[in-house]
């Protein structure tokens, strides 16, 4: 692609074509800043590099929509055009407007894959684009603009620059562990932790998968087995996306139709993240509560004590076993639950604008840089290197 090929004026939609609570636009060219101009009325006029300005989206028709206009250069393998990202209200109207605005004065429409093409974007860049075509939450949006703006690859590339000078190579792999342990946030923000309910029939999985999304997702019902094939649900905490699944009772079922509705839910705990057991202490324990108990051995899984609304089981005593109280009932502890949910992932605490990895495959190079940083730099270098430049 030569020069002139990369400074055209392009643009494309980063966010899905869909209903949502923001739209992103990317605007990339040689002359896009004053085509950006002559359609942004704010007051403090276009941001500097990596800033943002509030103000309006303007035609001779009048205001299209109230944005937020961001200018992000880049981060290229080469020279690179100017950027910006104008983000409006989500939903397909506003979206269409803009890009017909912007069509109208010359700009190309395009796709994603091809503005970052017409940039030769780092992978970083090229990586976040993917995902920000179907983004788990706003919270998931903003830190993949953050990397798209650039910050996992000016990151990166900061930490070659001090592998080049040799010094310190204690305090880069360090670094380079802390960039790495950021990973968390990335991937838990950009990847569902998969949640299966887990528990006898009737001590109250459906209620808790209805109570934890706010509505009636799973039909409720006293009589045992109503649930025989697992039901699925996307549940959103503090911006951190999660998939619960409610399965079928754990039971020893006279039915075979329940019955391979239970082989199914040990099947999808397997598959899954983390156990939500939900156990009934207001009932003695039975056996199929001994045996799921037995199974949580050596599993990431967090215990449910329903029903606390009822007077609990003495014989309860003996299994000392921590966990959340909560009424399905009232609504009681589920706040704590949910809190908890989260806090159990241990997601690092990052600012607004800095580098966060995002997939496995970045935590785990970066990893293994961390750990051949002190004895071979220069190996080390070509490999951050790579993961810069490379496909993820």
């Amino acid at each position: 692609m030569d020069a002139s090929d990369r400074g055209e004026a392009r643009a494309a939609l980063l966010t899905p074509w869909a209903p949502g609570g923001i739209a992103v636009i990317a605007v990339t060219g040689n002359e896009v800043e004053e085509l950006i101009r002559a359609r942004f009325r704010g007051r403090q006029g276009l941001p500097g590099a990596g800033r943002l300005a509030y103000g309006h989206w303007v035609t001779a028709d009048g205001v299209i929509d109230e944005v937020l206009l961001r200018r992000c250069d880049a981060v290229a393998k080469g020279p690179s055009p100017t950027g910006f990202e104008i983000h409006g209200h989500g939903g397909i109207g506003p979206a269409r407007a803009i890009l017909a605005s912007l069509e109208a004065v010359g700009v190309r429409i395009v796709s994603v894959d091809e503005l970052s093409r017409a940039r030769d974007e780092e992978a970083f860049v090229d990586a976040a684009r993917l995902l920000l075509d179907r983004p788990a939450s706003e919270r998931a949006v903003r830190m993949l603009l953050d990397q798209v703006d650039g910050a996992l690859g000016r990151e990166v590339a900061r930490i070659e620059a001090l592998l080049s000078e040799r010094q310190d190579l204690a305090a880069i792999a360090d670094r380079l562990r802390e960039l790495a342990g950021r990973a968390q946030l990335g991937i838990a923000l950009c990847r569902p932790t998969r949640l299966a309910l887990i528990g006898r029939p009737n001590v109250g999985k459906s209620s808790l998968l209805n109570r934890l999304l706010g509505r009636e997702r799973a039909i409720v019902s006293d009589r045992p087995g109503t649930t025989r094939d697992p039901v699925s649900a996307e549940l959103l905490i503090e911006g951190v996306p999660f998939g619960l699944v409610d399965t079928a009772g754990i039971r020893r079922a006279p039915d075979p139709v329940e019955a391979q509705g239970i082989d199914a839910s040990w099947q999808a705990g397997e598959s899954a993240d983390c156990w939500l057991v939900v156990l009934d202490r207001s009932e003695p324990p039975q056996p199929e509560d001994r045996e799921i108990l037995r199974r949580c051995a050596g599993r990431s899984h967090v215990i449910v004590w329903n029903k606390s609304d009822r007077v609990a089981s003495h014989a309860w005593a003996e299994t000392d076993a921590p966990g959340v109280t909560v009424s399905c009932r009232t609504g009681d502890g589920i706040a704590h639950l949910r809190r908890e949910l989260v806090d159990r992932l241990g997601l690092p605490v990052v600012a607004p604008g800095e580098a966060v990895p995002f997939t496995r495959h970045q935590r785990a190079e970066l990893e293994n840089a961390a750990n051949e940083a002190r004895r071979d730099p220069e190996r080390t270098a070509r490999r951050l290197r790579a993961l810069r430049v490379a496909a993820d």
